[in-house]
């Protein structure tokens, strides 16, 4: 019992020095996606054939895969905008791993204040988050 309860804290105390040290971190999850959401540009960088599982109220899609996808972005988001009023760029494809690497080019272009849904819209939806269907 006493194992048990030392590995529960030692992830807790980890797992909240990782979320405290992380600058409200690039890699949110659904919870912390849906709070700091809210008057931000949310881009879905998922396949216009993804689309039909749903979408997150607010998502603007622009596909990860395409040749002009940084363009797109950078006509739909003022960088200027982003320093001065400090909104982020808030990312998600269907698990995880097109949101990270769409997070990594857009940094690498210099945009700024960009974070992505750890999962995907996979775990904004066990999380019960709302998907508008079209």
């Amino acid at each position: 019992m006493a194992l048990k309860l030392n590995f529960l804290m030692l992830f807790l105390c980890s797992t909240s020095f990782y979320s405290c040290n992380s600058h409200r971190g690039e890699n949110l999850t659904a919870i912390e996606f849906e709070k700091f959401m809210q008057e931000n540009h949310i881009i879905d960088v998922r396949t216009l054939e993804e689309l039909d599982q749903g979408m997150i109220e607010g998502a603007v899609h622009i596909d990860y895969y395409d040749e002009r996808f940084i363009s797109k972005v950078d006509s739909l988001v003022s960088r200027e905008s982003i320093y001065q009023d400090n909104s982020g760029i808030y990312l998600y494809c269907r698990s995880g791993n097109r949101s990270a690497k769409a997070l990594k080019a857009l940094k690498a272009s210099g945009f700024m204040n960009i974070h992505h849904l750890l999962g995907g819209v996979r775990a904004w939806d066990l999380s019960n988050g709302p998907l508008l269907v079209q």
